[in-house]
């Protein structure tokens, strides 16, 4: 198991700085999301508050337009309803041109020196109840111009203003050019009346407006459509004008698409591109295109970016984001959702505007990774490869004794001689006979084995790690607990030694004695500390048993030299003994019975010649 410790060790270390560099990556990744989410919002946010200021632009235009349109037709509402209003004009209505063959009529007004054309009337001279509705109708178009004239002046967007009459009278500001000359003969002014009066009629802006398609009366906005007189792209907004219920022609105002173009184009910046597009995806103004002289209407399709899917143009008064063909899109309708104003960006070029911090970011995560992998090898280093080589060394010098130190911070020197000198002492202590132990009482009486060495295993012959096995304590035998607990209490009082004598079973089946021997000292907190040495005593036992036993032999044996010593009864003639219970036994018998001594037969001298005389008799012949 120590042989495993230093690979543990490294393999703990390397999966927790594995770990640890997962969990900082990780949580490096959600702050680098987490930044880039809150710049690319704030960019979003930025966009979008581009777009809505357009679209507040574009309202105010719209409501413009539109409060010019609904002034003009209050004014004429309010010159309707009082006929007495006609006869200011009565004068100016004789200065008119007018082709008696055709009953047609062209009044310009100019101011004096002729150089600014301040509007005309024209129209057909029809069949009129009275000539005074003939005159409130033809004065109500003379009066409108002075409307318009000062409507212009205020809102140089605005090409041409004018009245359409259901009965072929007009009213148009500022001139056409086609009748400024003055060489223009009656005959050729009166073809061109009429030619234009048959157009107006047939433009969408008359057809939508009236009676039969437009029951609500609602005001109405044209697509966009090619002005001859003016050379460009306008587009017009028009009001039926109605009197007690009658509709009496439309209001209308044409506005060139260039004058929407100069709203979209001076905020489009580099970023991105606005375009303004109607219902009918017809593009009203383009920030990548100026609509200035331009003949033909632009689709939307035509100035989108090539390929992807189709453009999903919904006309609704919400702010919309999507994605659309590598493009940030954003779309916002218009109040009544007539007009739809688109705002894109390149996905490269939004990812310029708000990478540029993230990237700032990332480079002080790689920063902060740089110094957590410097980090991580000063802590190999300077404190992993030590600790590693120190278990090492713990495992060598636990197998083979005192090593050399191996090469190591400097700081680390005096744990391995400190370590050196500990495994030296527990080396001796395990070599000892017995068992070295430490035991503590705590203040609350409780009693605690802190240390016991490794030859308690030998001396109990326990093969286990269990604590309680190993703690030489719980060998007590049971009716022995009193008595250890007495001397523990009277150590403690006393500061006398511990000495405990007992008996206990070992694997042989024999018994086994031990004995245990220690010294008390007072601890920091107050507690009793024991160090004391448990020793197998069985041997030393076996001898006091055997000495006991021979003393006790020999003891029996003097006693019988004692009995010996006493008065012993023997038959003068034949020299047997009488014993205790009036036997009579030989001599040997007796004498080995209560003693040690053996007895050897033999003849001596003069009971040789007396039992044998013949041999002794011979032998004297002889000599």
């Amino acid at each position: 198991m120590e042989k495993n410790s230093s690979k543990r060790l490294s393999t703990n270390y390397l999966l927790i700085a594995t770990t640890a560099v997962i969990l900082f990556m990780a949580t490096a990744l959600a702050l680098i999301a987490y930044e880039y989410k809150r710049n690319r919002s704030g960019a979003m946010a930025n966009f979008q508050e581009k777009l809505s200021e357009r679209v507040h632009l574009l309202e105010d235009f719209y409501a413009g337009i539109t409060r010019y349109i609904d002034s003009m037709v209050f004014w004429a509402e309010d010159y309707l309803n009082n006929p007495d209003n006609a006869d200011d004009y009565l004068a100016t209505m004789k200065l008119m041109r007018i082709n008696p063959k055709s009953s047609f009529f062209l009044h310009n007004l100019t101011d004096k020196d002729s150089r600014h054309q301040l509007g005309m009337a024209f129209g057909k001279l029809p069949a009129y109840g009275s000539m005074k509705d003939y005159f409130q109708e033809v004065s109500l178009c003379l009066g409108l111009l002075s409307v318009q004239r000062a409507s212009h002046s205020t809102m140089p967007y605005l090409k041409w203003s004018y009245y359409i009459s259901h009965k072929d009278i007009s009213s148009l500001y500022p001139t056409y050019p086609y009748f400024t000359s003055q060489e223009d003969t009656v005959e050729r002014t009166t073809a061109l009346l009429e030619t234009n009066i048959q157009a107006l009629r047939k433009k969408d802006y008359w057809v939508n407006v009236s009676p039969q398609n437009n029951p609500e009366r609602k005001r109405y906005w044209s697509d966009i459509h090619f002005d001859y007189a003016s050379k460009s792209l306008i587009i017009t907004h028009s009001a039926p004008l109605y009197y007690k219920d009658q509709f009496m022609g439309v209001i209308a105002s044409d506005i060139q698409t260039e004058a929407l173009n100069q709203i979209v184009v001076p905020f489009a910046g580099r970023h991105g591109k606005f375009i303004l597009v109607n219902n009918n995806k017809q593009v009203l103004a383009y920030s990548d295109h100026n609509q200035k002289g331009a003949k033909t209407v632009t689709l939307l399709e035509n100035v989108l970016p090539q390929g992807g899917p189709a453009f999903p143009l919904q006309h609704n008064k919400k702010e919309e984001y999507f994605s659309w063909n590598d493009h940030y899109t954003f779309t916002r309708s218009s109040e009544e959702g007539r007009w739809t104003l688109i705002y894109m960006i390149p996905s490269r070029v939004a990812l310029n505007l708000f990478l540029p911090a993230v990237i700032v970011d990332l480079g002080l995560v790689l920063c902060l990774i740089l110094l957590a992998v410097l980090a991580h090898f000063l802590i190999r280093y300077h404190f992993v490869r030590p600790a590693i080589s120190l278990i090492d060394h713990i495992h060598t010098e636990a197998i083979m004794g005192p090593t050399p130190i191996p090469k190591v911070p400097a700081a680390w020197k005096p744990w391995f001689i400190r370590l050196s000198d500990t495994l030296h002492l527990k080396s001796i202590a395990a070599n000892l006979p017995g068992a070295i132990y430490q035991v503590v009482r705590y203040k609350d009486g409780r009693l605690k084995t802190t240390f016991v060495s490794t030859g308690i295993k030998d001396l109990l012959e326990v093969h286990t790690n269990d604590d309680d096995q190993l703690n030489p304590l719980e060998s007590i035998p049971e009716h022995l607990r009193t008595k250890f607990l007495d001397i523990i209490e009277r150590s403690t009082d006393t500061d006398g030694p511990v000495n405990i004598e007992y008996e206990i079973p070992s694997l042989s089946g024999n018994k086994k004695w031990v004995r245990l021997a220690a010294r008390p000292r007072t601890g920091f907190n107050g507690e009793t500390i024991w160090d004391g040495l448990a020793l197998d005593i069985t041997d030393r036992k076996h001898v006091e048993q055997d000495r006991e036993r021979v003393i006790a032999e020999l003891q029996e044996a003097l006693d019988r030299i004692k009995t010996l010593d006493g008065l012993i009864p023997i038959c003068s003639s034949c020299k047997k003994i009488r014993d205790d219970k009036g036997y009579w036994n030989q001599v040997e018998s007796y004498i080995s019975r209560y003693s040690d001594a053996e007895f050897t037969h033999s003849i001596c001298p003069n009971c040789a010649k007396k039992l044998y005389p013949e041999l002794f008799n011979n032998n004297n012949d002889e000599g």
